[in-house]
């Protein structure tokens, strides 16, 4: 990662608690994995937390080989075992979602099997190392209530209860105003991310026997800047209104994080793409979100 992003992630936490989200994959490892250590060993100096994406992107001929994927988580959380900043492993990334692999794992052979082979996996190599590393997994919203439903009771089937006592935090991927939910207001936006949460905790987690101690939050949530139809005020105070949902129900649903998706828009997109969620343009300046974001972050759910 360039040193300019890297100042700018250091100067949002400010010394706040504040988690990074990486990703990584298995078709990556371990090609990538010097620079890993390298990026997660300097967050870890700056007092700055890591959640860990494990993607269940294959290396060429092993789609579906989920031995090897769970091999690879176990190999992983046993890397990282002493890494006191890696507070977060999560086992594959939007595993319910078929479309696009680029950013998805659930068109690849088998993603269900291959998250509850992998946390099962990563919970091994946990208790054997003694880390004190946290297993989770995320979930896209959404495909409509019937196909969640769906998933969840065939995830549940799939893990059974050894998998649900395994599974130590749940996330949620989701777009108000970008994807599904395709219309918001800034009006409505808290009471949209808030009755997200709650269809999750009541209506989904109970299917695959996850119980309400098991903590939930967002591994992404974002929204798409496109000038001037969908201007970067707009974005920061759509952020603002995200925060405050998540926090009005934080110790209703057991919320414990919120992770924006992302820090920067990416080059090889157009950057007034739908795909512009950044709080900081490609070239890296910030947009207003990014002020916004720097105070939820310094202010918690107690500003």
């Amino acid at each position: 990662m360039v040193p300019k992003m890297l100042n700018y992630i250091t100067s949002l936490a400010d010394g706040h608690r504040f988690i990074v989200h990486l990703y990584t994959s298995w078709a990556e490892y371990p090609t990538t994995l010097p620079s890993l250590r390298n990026e997660i060993s300097y967050y870890a100096a700056k007092g700055i937390q890591v959640d860990l994406a494990l993607r269940y992107v294959p290396p060429h001929g092993q789609d579906g080989n989920i031995k090897g994927f769970a091999a690879y988580v176990a190999t992983m959380v046993r890397d990282f075992a002493h890494q006191h900043n890696l507070t977060m492993i999560q086992v594959t990334n939007e595993p319910n979602s078929p479309f696009n692999q680029e950013a998805s794992d659930g068109g690849y052979i088998h993603p269900r099997t291959a998250l509850v082979d992998g946390i099962e996996a990563g919970t091994e190599a946990k208790d054997a190392t003694g880390s004190h590393v946290a297993l989770g997994f995320n979930w896209f919203y959404s495909f409509g209530q019937a196909a969640d439903k769906l998933w969840w009771s065939g995830l549940g089937k799939l893990g059974g209860s050894k998998f649900a006592s395994d599974v130590n935090w749940v996330g949620m991927d989701i777009y108000p105003g970008t994807y599904v939910p395709a219309s918001i207001t800034t009006s409505t936006a808290a009471s949209v991310v808030a009755a997200s949460l709650g269809y999750l905790r009541n209506q989904l987690l109970p299917l695959a026997g996850i119980n309400s101690s098991v903590p939930i939050g967002f591994s992404e949530i974002g929204w798409a800047t496109k000038p001037p139809s969908r201007p970067y005020s707009e974005q920061a105070t759509l952020l603002t209104a995200f925060v405050k949902g998540a926090c009005s129900v934080q110790s209703t649903y057991n919320v414990r994080f919120l992770q924006w998706f992302k820090m920067a828009d990416n080059t090889k997109y157009n950057p007034a793409s739908p795909l512009a969620t950044g709080i900081m343009t490609s070239t890296l300046e910030p947009k207003p979100a990014y002020n916004s974001y720097k105070t939820a972050v310094s202010q918690g759910c107690n500003g």
